[in-house]
Order: C-alpha cells, then sequence, then structure tokens
C-alpha cells in the first residue's frame, strides 16, 4: 500500500482551500435582506436620527427665509445672507467633529453633544425674537446640526452593517434620511396652515429631535468593528 505524500507547497494550497467560504455560504451572506438591516437595532437607531436630524434641516432650509420675512420682519436683503448662515457654519462644524469622532472612537458621546445643542437652536430659531441671539442660534445650528452629524453617523452604520451588505445598509440609511427630507416641508406648511403661524414647525422638529435622540441612547450600542446578523 503506497503512501501519498504531501508537499509543503501542496499542504499550504489545502489549508488556503479549507478556509475559503462554500458557495452556500457566499449565497446566504449575500443574501441578507433590508428586514435583517432594519432589525438591527443600532442600524435602526441611526436611522432614525438620520431622519430627525434631516427633518429638523429641511424644516430651516425650505421655512427659514419666509419666516425671517414674515415673522421676524427681516427685509429680503438680507435674508439671504442670513440664511446662508447656516451652511457656512456646517463646514468647520463638519470637520471638527469628524476628526473628533476619529480619536475619541465613541459616536454616542459626540452624538450627546451635537443633539441637544442642534435642538436647543432649532427650539430657539422660532423661539427668540432678538435679532443678534437669533443669528447666533442660527450659526450654532449649522455648526452642531446635520452636516456636522452626517459624517459621524455613516461611519456609525459603517462599523455596524453587515460586511456582505454595506451598500445596502448605507442606502437604507440614506433612504429614510431623505423620507425626512420629503415630509418635513409638506407637515410644516400644513401646521402653518392650521396653527397660523410658523412656529410651530420648529417647535415640531424640536419635539422628534428629543425621541430621536431617546431612541438612540437607548437602541444604539458601540462597535469598534463591523458586526454580522
Amino acid at each position: 500500500m503506497k503512501e501519498k505524500v504531501v508537499r509543503p507547497e501542496d499542504q499550504s494550497n489545502l489549508q488556503d482551500q479549507a478556509k475559503q467560504p462554500t458557495p452556500a455560504e457566499d449565497e446566504n451572506a449575500n443574501n441578507i435582506s433590508l428586514k435583517a438591516i432594519f432589525g438591527n437595532k443600532s442600524l435602526l437607531a441611526a436611522f432614525i436620527l438620520c431622519f430627525v436630524s434631516i427633518y429638523a434641516n429641511f424644516v430651516v432650509l425650505t421655512w427659514l427665509p419666509t419666516f425671517l420675512i414674515e415673522e421676524r420682519g427681516f427685509v429680503g436683503s438680507s435674508v439671504g445672507f442670513i440664511s446662508s448662515l447656516v451652511p457656512w457654519a456646517s463646514i468647520p462644524g463638519a470637520l471638527f467633529f469628524a476628526s473628533r469622532a476619529d480619536k475619541m472612537g465613541s459616536t454616542k458621546k459626540l452624538v450627546y453633544i451635537l443633539m441637544p445643542l442642534a435642538l436647543i437652536s432649532v427650539f430657539s430659531i422660532a423661539f427668540v425674537t432678538n435679532r443678534t441671539l437669533l443669528i447666533a442660534m442660527l450659526i450654532l445650528y449649522g455648526f452642531t446640526g446635520k452636516l456636522a452629524m452626517d459624517p459621524i453617523l455613516v461611519a456609525y452604520v459603517s462599523k455596524h452593517a453587515p460586511r456582505k451588505a454595506l451598500g445596502t445598509a448605507l442606502s437604507a440609511y440614506n433612504f429614510v434620511g431623505m423620507s425626512g427630507a420629503i415630509t418635513a416641508p409638506y407637515i410644516t406648511g400644513f401646521l402653518a396652515d392650521t396653527v397660523g403661524s410658523m412656529q410651530i414647525g420648529f417647535y415640531v422638529a424640536s419635539v422628534m429631535m428629543i425621541i430621536g435622540l431617546i431612541v438612540f441612547a437607548v437602541m444604539a450600542t458601540e462597535s469598534t468593528k463591523n458586526e454580522t446578523l
């Protein structure tokens, strides 16, 4: 009876083949459903936070100029400049907080800082009547609002998404976020017509941000690596 001699290089090839996933395993990994993604509590918490953040952002973007003219007495020539303070302030805010997130390694700590400041500023935009304070609140929102939150939440979703379904998870994230962008102008306009003031739209956005923050605090977990479902 002859013995089969296995050369060292052949043994290495056999070990590599054993480590490779089978076709069935590949098929299971590639068939991760949207239901499974939305069933991940950490991802769902990030989606909800994204929705309320973008909802508030589009309330500000779409209704702020009209609000400033009709309810705060600003003239048209100054409204454009004042409204542009939000995106101007968001540029350093996004860069600063994204770098802090990389150094801290904790998404939740930054969310606990950014969301309260953002919701206070959104509430104050409708509440304060002093023009200087109003401009300060717009700058604060730009610095801590949606555009500062975006890179932090995208990185969080990337950490918690299944490795084989990262693109699907990010698409779901964008889908939920854009749902907030679509509904915010309609709901705010309806509330303004019903109540007779655009302030209610900003107040509702603030309440939604509080709810999103609570949901994220309860459901989200920290992670340093991609999770699989």
